[in-house]
């Protein structure tokens, strides 16, 4: 698996573990992927892990710092 592939693998698990808490922001995100991840702090990183959430927002799977909810699943009221 290639270094950007990873970090783009880890941005996704990090949000899926912090969509539980009330907003994902980058610097969560930031803190989260040093502490419980292998990755080390270098501009290099920094700059995968914002082309990662770049991508995951041109893509619509966030809007504003939340997941966006599932696209099949529907707004269903009852």
């Amino acid at each position: 698996m290639s270094r950007r592939l990873y970090v783009g693998w880890m941005v996704a698990k990090t949000i899926q573990i912090l969509e539980k808490e009330k907003g994902v922001t980058y610097p969560k995100i930031m803190r989260y992927l040093i502490s419980e991840s292998s990755l080390e702090v270098t501009p290099r990183t920094i700059a995968e892990v914002k082309k990662a959430l770049k991508n995951f927002l041109k893509r619509g799977f966030i809007v504003r710092n939340k997941l966006r909810p599932d696209r099949n699943a529907g707004d269903h009221q009852d």
